[in-house]
């Protein structure tokens, strides 16, 4: 089957990442039926690690990747949603899934991806199944799996984890996951284990509770970074970010201090495997789309923040880092979004904002997103075509304004696509 025939018949399943409603609940007792048709690949994962949380979960796997690696382990890595191709969801020592073999893995399921009384497999099911099946067939020594919602019920959670990973919990998707953090938190720590250690990242009081209560209950070992181990910001700027960690400075080429925390928590877990720590694996990190600056004359920075919390650290951020710049945003949103929480967090680090949407069934209109951002910021503009949006923006800016696209992964990456392009 030709790959792109495989995309095809691939996204006529249900695609919960493009709709606007989906279950609070999914049926993993199907999947695993699925699974076991094809083969039980899951089974077949030497060492997974599954991480979870709200915010931070694929730069902290992006991260322990990196320094898996830099110890001569051969890591499998498998992320949600991608921004330009669906094959950077599925990686080995950073190769994609070349796409003979995500097609031939797709061509072998499919007999089962629409048989039975569960009805059609979804997407991102069939995905983490061809995921499972390229890690056991490539014997990775550690297979990182990031949850794609929630935890309890999430494709990645049939398998067995050596160790369980949280990173900063927050409101998101409260339509499915629940009003609270400490709901959320609940649905996350469902990826926990009985006997098998979690490696925390620091929380807010309320989520913290949730951890702690679920860990003791399945006599899980809780490391949590800031309590067990301590680290120093020694740089955060727009040429590195380093940090110091047991006497050691290690260096960064992520910016923002939030990922120095994400480091931490990559740190602690490598730690917690008993693996070794080299700068080089810190300093090889690759991560699009997380404070990527794609341009400096002037500044264009792509950021893909949906949600109140990161939009509150995105604008601590640019405040910091570009100290000055005058600031032009181009943003869209999903639907069921907290799209007045993250306007009030980011506003008062813009100047002027396009407001746009992306191709999906679930984009948020604009000119109902404007009602968000109107009376926060000086000037807003709606402009339908999201590339017309961003040259508009680009155009119009001097070298001391900085461009930051924002608001949704499917916006940065049609941005970053054409970025690549050229």
């Amino acid at each position: 089957m030709k790959y792109e025939n495989c995309l095809e018949e691939l996204y006529s399943l249900v695609d919960y990442e493009r709709l606007v409603e989906y279950p609070r609940e999914f049926d993993l007792a199907r999947y695993r039926g699925f699974l076991e048709n094809v083969g039980s690949p899951h089974k077949g994962l030497k060492n997974p690690i599954i991480i979870t949380g709200t915010k931070g979960k694929g730069s902290t796997a992006e991260i322990l990747s990196s320094c898996l690696r830099a110890s001569g382990r051969n890591v499998g890595i498998f992320t949600s949603p991608h921004l330009i191709e669906v094959r950077e969801r599925i990686r080995v020592n950073g190769e994609k899934i070349p796409e003979e073999r995500f097609s031939s893995i797709y061509e072998e399921m499919k007999p089962f991806i629409r048989r039975g009384a569960g009805g059609y497999r979804t997407v991102f099911e069939v995905l983490t199944a061809i995921a499972f099946r390229f890690f056991a067939e490539e014997r990775t020594d550690y297979t990182l799996l990031e949850v794609g919602l929630g935890g309890r019920n999430d494709a990645t959670n049939v398998a067995n984890p050596i160790l369980s990973v949280v990173t900063p919990i927050s409101l998101d998707h409260t339509h499915v996951l629940g009003d609270s953090i400490a709901e959320i938190a609940d649905r996350k720590m469902g990826v926990a284990r009985k006997g098998i250690p979690v490696v925390s990242a620091p929380q807010t009081e309320e989520a913290l509770k949730v951890i702690e209560a679920r860990c003791r209950e399945l006599d899980a070992g809780l490391k949590l970074v800031g309590r067990d181990l301590k680290y120093e910001v020694v740089q955060s700027d727009i040429s590195s970010s380093k940090f110091k960690i047991e006497g050691e400075t290690y260096s960064l080429p992520l910016l923002g201090e939030h990922q120095i925390e994400n480091a931490a928590t990559a740190y602690l877990t490598l730690k917690t495997l008993n693996e070794s720590v080299s700068g080089e694996g810190f300093s090889n990190v690759v991560l699009k789309g997380r404070l990527q600056i794609v341009e400096r004359d002037p500044f264009v920075v792509l950021d893909a923040a949906h949600n109140a919390h990161s939009a509150r650290v995105l604008a601590n951020s640019v405040r910091k880092l570009f100290k000055g710049k005058r600031v032009k945003a181009v943003i869209a949103m999903t639907k069921k979004k907290d799209h007045q929480g993250f306007a009030r967090e980011l506003a008062p680090a813009l100047d002027q904002v396009y407001l746009t949407k992306v191709d999906l069934p679930r984009s948020m209109a604009p000119e109902d997103l404007a009602s968000s951002f109107k009376g926060l910021v000086g000037s807003v503009e709606v402009v339908e075509d999201s590339g017309e949006a961003f040259r508009k923006a680009r155009e119009s800016a001097s070298v001391n304004e900085l461009i930051l696209v924002t608001g949704s992964f499917y916006l940065v990456g049609r941005i970053l696509a054409e970025y690549e392009e050229d």
